[in-house]
This record gives C-alpha cells, structure tokens and sequence, in this order.
C-alpha cells in the first residue's frame, strides 16, 4: 500500500495566488450539510489558498448564495444512484469556469473540517499531478478484501491480481487540468456502461479507483485522516471528518426515498 506523504507546510504568502476550487454536490436533502460544511472550510481549510466554492445543487436557496467565491450551478435532483454515478458529468458542466482555477477537489457534502488543514499537505507539488484518499474501511486489508468492481463487462473492472490500495471517492482532486481529464474520461465510461445497461458496483468510487490503478502519472495518497468517519477511532488525527448520515435522517431519507 502506497505511504501518505509526510507534509512541508508552507506560509500563506508563498501560496496566496493559487486558486482552488472546492466541488460540492449538495441536491436534495444534502442541502442541510452545506451551511457548516462552507463554515468549517472557511474557518480551518486552506486558509493559505484562494478558495472557491462550486456549489451544484436544486435548492432555491442555496442558489441565491452566489457570490465572488461562491458559484452556483443549478442541478436537479435526481434518483439514486445518479447523483453520485454520474458527478463528474455534474462537474463538466461548469468545464469553463472551472479551468480559471489552478486546483480542483471534489468534497463530499456530509465532510466537516475539525483540524487546520494547510494546502502543501493535500495538494499536488512537482511530478504529483492529482491526489487521492484511503479508505478509511480499508486501509489495515489485504487487495484480496478491497472492495472493486469484478464484474468484466464494466469499465470500472480490477481483476484479482490488480489493485494495491483501495481509496474513496469522498474527497479527490488535483491539478485543474488534470482532474478535469479525470472526470472527462469517468463521464465518458459510465455513460457507455449504463448504456449497456451496466452500473459500476461502488458508481463514482469504483470508477476512481480503476482510473488510478491504470494512471501513468504520479499522484499523492491521503491517510484517512482526511475522511475520519464519526464516533470511529483509527490511528490518525481527525483533520476531516465524515458526519454520519445516520445521524440526519439515513441515507433513505437524505435521498428522499421515503
């Protein structure tokens, strides 16, 4: 398994230029997370960076929030499991827009910063050109116990004797560049798999996890430290936490299935 990095950080001076660009897909019930999600991003993460926030959503108002960091893209809610299969086609969406930034991350809507998180300890520098997450469920398992696609009709496919970590789709990002070629080529596999009738086991995260494995670039991995799911205890300190959507209705409700 690839070892997260150890971090330099840097002073806000040597970064304040840089643009980052915060993706959040927030349709539906999701839209009760946004508030204190935009709070503890303000307050603890990448106070050292220029943030955006890019905010896809269908509420009406959380689309009146738009403001000189805060970009709204109208999205309408869909069924399960749509708004995570298809995101990256979410993200395409504002491809202009977007390329204005120098780094892109997509954070999922029920994440909570707890811990100052400096930008040198999750963006990408020098040959890195994207960086990725462990999952927090499997960072102490074996490839054989990881969590991929077998299923040989779909693109998203690792057969056994592939695959060293497995990572969440929970939070990822990069290089602007980059990470739109990422959600391009996803976007274009998902697509030709559904229209064949074939949906990816985990949708977006085990579409990531095929992309990463055949990626000839280099990329930083993220200890779960940065997807800490609540009332765990892991080995890590808890600089970003998963809320538990247990705790906000289930995910039945938050997907306004009952």
């Amino acid at each position: 398994m690839p070892r997260p990095v150890s971090y330099k950080v840097y002073s806000r001076k040597e970064r304040v230029m840089e643009k980052v660009g915060i993706l959040y897909v927030c349709t539906g019930r999701y839209a009760v997370f946004w508030d204190s999600f935009y709070r503890s991003c303000e307050e603890k993460f990448l106070t050292d960076v220029e943030k955006h926030y890019f905010l896809f959503t269908d509420s009406e108002n959380l689309l009146r929030l738009e403001t000189e960091r805060v970009h709204t893209v109208r999205q309408e809610a869909e069924p399960w499991p749509f708004p995570t299969l298809r995101r990256f086609s979410y993200f395409l969406k504002a491809e202009s827009a977007l390329r204005k930034m120098d780094y892109l991350m997509f954070m999922n809507a029920n994440l909570l910063v707890m811990q100052e998180v400096h930008a040198a300890e999750i963006l990408p520098e020098g040959d890195e050109k994207l960086f990725v997450t462990i999952h927090p469920g499997f960072f102490d398992r074996l490839p054989r116990d990881f969590t991929y696609d077998r299923n040989p009709d779909c693109s998203a496919c690792v057969p056994l004797e592939e695959g060293s970590s497995y990572f969440s789709g929970a939070f990822n990002g990069g290089c602007a560049d980059d990470f739109l070629a990422l959600a391009r080529c996803l976007s274009q596999r998902t697509e030709a798999d559904y229209a064949r009738n074939v949906i990816a086991l985990w949708h977006d995260e085990s579409h990531l996890n095929r992309y990463m494995i055949d990626y000839p670039g280099k990329f930083r991995v993220l200890s779960p430290a940065y997807l800490y799911p609540q009332d765990w205890k892991l080995p890590f300190d808890r600089k970003i936490q998963m809320r538990d959507k247990s705790k906000w209705g289930g995910h039945s409700f938050l997907r306004s299935e009952t």
